[in-house]
């Protein structure tokens, strides 16, 4: 099992507490109908990119000490995947898909956080 390290730590010197990192997940899972406005879809995907640009370095030099043909491996390589995939996307056309779009960040931000928290077995 992985130690956990500081992922608090942002790349700007100023640090988000475990309880704020939750909290903004909670909210980017929550946008659904009444969808919120799309300035504040528009600042949670920033948000959560923010997050997902702290994370992903921690979570990666995690993965490259694991044995490459761990399931553990594979499984952590695979969170990282699909965080860098939803990364290259934006936050599209309309409200509905700014929704999805903050929702697919959050999901891979709790899966990140959980490499970084030790929440993973």
């Amino acid at each position: 099992m992985h130690q956990p390290t500081d992922p608090h730590q942002h790349s700007e010197g100023h640090t988000r507490s475990p309880e704020a990192r939750a909290a903004l997940i909670e909210e980017g899972l929550q946008a659904r109908p009444p969808l919120p406005p799309i300035e504040r879809l528009r600042e949670l995907d920033r948000q959560l990119r923010a997050e997902l640009d702290v994370l992903t370095p921690i979570v990666q030099k995690q993965a490259d000490r694991m044995w490459r043909g761990d399931p553990d491996w594979y499984s952590c390589q695979r969170t990282l995947d699909a965080a860098a995939a939803t990364l290259t996307e934006d936050l599209g056309a309309g409200l509905a898909s700014a929704a999805q779009h903050v929702d697919k960040l959050a999901r891979c931000l709790r899966d990140l956080d959980s490499y970084t928290t030790g929440a993973r077995t």
